[in-house]
């Protein structure tokens, strides 16, 4: 705009030429300005759904790691089966649940780590609030694997309490 003030200065011939060029210019630098935010937007995009095809990916790997939690435990669940078994068959089930609640328990720790993360970073930026809900919705997921885990630390807690009441 002050351009074309300054080109209007200029004598009639040259004044008529600068002015055409800079809306020539104008016009030019309004479309790559368009195209520019287009490609912010589109970048914003692809970065939101990596990010929660990302987080869906930690949450999904800490659910799978707690179920097989629930499945290396579940010789644990059933008293009948546990007296069946020998002394020495049930502590190697008991450590390999234990084993395996110490992997969840890891990846429910880095599942849980990253949405804080992405929570804090989607509050600096203003994310949309469907990426915010996503969020909470992948966290109710972990609690809910948390809670099943902690089912099965007490119930391999209690092995050998079973086992010595097996000997008696």
């Amino acid at each position: 705009a002050t351009k074309l003030v300054e080109a209007k200065r200029f004598t009639e011939k040259l004044s008529g030429d600068a002015t055409a060029k800079l809306k020539e210019f104008q016009t030019e630098l309004d479309a790559h300005g368009k195209r520019l935010t287009e490609l912010k937007k589109n970048s914003a995009e692809r970065k939101k759904s990596a990010m929660m095809k990302e987080a869906e990916s930690e949450v999904s790997k800490a659910e799978e790691l707690s179920q097989q939690v629930g499945q290396a435990a579940e010789i644990l669940t059933d008293d009948a089966k546990l007296m069946s078994l020998s002394a020495e068959e049930i502590r190697a089930a008991s450590q390999q649940s234990l084993d395996a609640e110490k992997a969840a328990n890891a990846a429910l720790a880095a599942a849980r780590k990253f949405i804080t993360a992405r929570q804090i970073e989607s509050k600096g930026k203003d994310m949309s609030a469907e990426v915010a809900s996503e969020l909470i919705k992948y966290q109710t997921r972990l609690s809910t694997a948390q809670s099943e885990l902690g089912k099965f630390k007490k119930l391999s807690g209690s092995v050998e309490q079973r086992l010595s009441a097996k000997r008696v």
